[in-house]
């Protein structure tokens, strides 16, 4: 208990003297009503359980349905660029493997024919690992908090958002949490990248390009 009042005053400090609660004030809103409304050791796991995976609406407040569709907008770019980089890191190897064959074979064709599904098994297998170990809508709002500086406004608007009947203090963090993510642009923070390995990969498929041709004549 101790600790908790200790974290709970270095959040509140954040607030300047006389300008009443703060941006920490929320933030540390949702240890302290854990601590202070603790629920059935079951319910707690269930709850805890609940945050690594998807967060329906039908389970919380109509007034977050905008920032979950934010949140699933969001987590959509982060799965892409995963699945770009693996793909692409896959690829890189599939081409490395394709020159040396090229180089080597006579059976140019079947090289080809057992590059590409290859490629495409890869993609699925890489598609389908992407898909399963997607992040939480918790997790997706934790990683907004942490881009965007909201020192956990979202996370915590996400984390009591299947509150029944919440008091004043719950509905000013959800006002708070929702007026701050209206102020932010979540394509610039979370922005499709091309992969690392992009410019290697295209080096390489102009490479297999040339020597095919090159193999040909």
């Amino acid at each position: 208990m101790g600790g908790l009042s200790v974290h709970f005053r270095e959040k509140t400090q954040v607030s300047a003297p006389g300008t009443g609660p703060g941006p920490g004030f929320f933030s540390a809103l949702k240890p302290f009503w854990v601590a202070f409304f603790p629920s059935h050791p079951t319910q707690s796991r269930q709850k805890q359980s609940s945050l690594s995976q998807d967060f329906p609406k039908r389970d919380c407040t109509p007034e977050l349905h905008g920032l979950l569709d934010t949140l699933h907008a969001i987590r959509q770019r982060i799965l892409a660029n995963l699945f770009l980089g693996g793909w692409t890191a896959w690829s890189t190897w599939i081409l490395i493997g394709l020159i040396v064959v090229l180089a080597i074979s006579v059976r140019l064709a079947i090289a080809l024919i057992m590059a590409g599904i290859l490629a495409a098994a890869g993609a699925a297998i890489i598609l389908i690992w992407t898909w399963r170990t997607r992040i939480s809508t918790y997790q997706t709002a934790c990683q907004l908090d942490s881009a965007a500086s909201l020192q956990d406004r979202v996370s915590t608007a996400i984390y009591l958002g299947d509150t029944k009947n919440p008091g004043e203090m719950i509905e000013r963090q959800r006002g708070d949490a929702l007026a701050r993510i209206a102020k932010v642009d979540p394509r610039g923070l979370f922005p499709l990248r091309a992969p690392v390995a992009a410019r290697r990969a295209l080096a390489l498929v102009l490479l297999v390009a040339g020597l095919f041709i090159y193999r040909l004549h």
